[in-house]
Formats: structure tokens, sequence, C-alpha cells
């Protein structure tokens, strides 16, 4: 639903610049409204459970998962904005051809995250050849969607 909301939030964008923004960071303009969408009812829907499963006393220890928390956070709403702005560059495909190559670039560094961790330590030749052949994939995949857009 997010990349709906990019793609259909263009008159948010054409309002900023109505209002003095510059196009290129003018589809900024959609992400609040789109990201507190999903926002307010998690929020709801997590403190409904902490109280209905009595586990609130359980968030006394913040440290480090609050630090770890928020650093995801941030990590995370720093590629949708780059996904914005980058989406806007790929022309009339951008939105769906960004949004498949935002995508699989998650899920590259997910797999380089888990490589450089040890994750894929002890596997057998057979796993660690598809977990190859899959990352050859998605790579191919990038380059053909970004070609596309030409």
């Amino acid at each position: 639903m997010l990349n709906l909301s990019f793609s259909f939030g263009r008159p948010l964008s054409q309002a900023a610049m109505r209002h003095g923004a510059e196009p290129s960071v003018a589809v900024l303009a959609v992400w609040p409204v789109a990201l507190a969408g999903g926002f307010l009812p998690n929020l709801g829907y997590t403190g409904y459970l902490l109280v209905r499963n009595r586990t609130l006393d359980k968030m006394r220890t913040v440290y480090p998962d609050l630090f770890l928390s928020l650093l995801m956070g941030l990590l995370w709403i720093v590629a949708v904005l780059i996904y914005g702005l980058a989406a806007n560059q790929l022309g009339r495909l951008g939105d769906s051809a960004g949004w498949a190559i935002y995508q699989i670039t998650m899920v590259l560094t997910a797999n380089v995250a888990g490589v450089l961790t040890g994750e894929w330590r002890g596997a057998t030749q057979k796993s660690i050849g598809v977990f190859t052949l899959g990352i050859f994939t998605l790579v191919a995949a990038i380059t053909i969607v970004a070609n596309s857009t030409r």
C-alpha cells in the first residue's frame, strides 16, 4: 500500500510545489500522510496489546533495544525518502520500476548483512549455490528493470 500512496499521491506533490517546494523534492510531501496511515493503527494496536496482555512493564529495559530500533527506523525512512526521490528520476515507470528496485535492494542488503555476520557459515554447498544463483538473479532483475525505464 505504501507504493500505491506514492503513486496516487501526486496531488500532494503538486500542492507542495504550489507552496514553493522544488519539483525534485515535492514528492516527499506524500510520505507524512502515507506513513501516518500505517503508523497510527500500528501504534494503537501495539498499545492495546501491551495493556491487554499486561506486558507494558517489559518495556522498562530500553537499552540497547531502543537505540537499535531507532537506528533501524531511521535507516528505513531514509531508504523510503531516497526511493521517493529516485522514482521521480526514473520517468514514466518510476513508481513501479523504482518500487521493484527498492524491494530487491532491501533483499540484497539483508543477504549481504547475513553473509557478513556469518549467517551462512556452515551452509551446504547446494544451499550456497542456490543462494548465489538467487543473488545473481536479483542483480540481473535490477539491471533489467532499471533499463526498462529509458
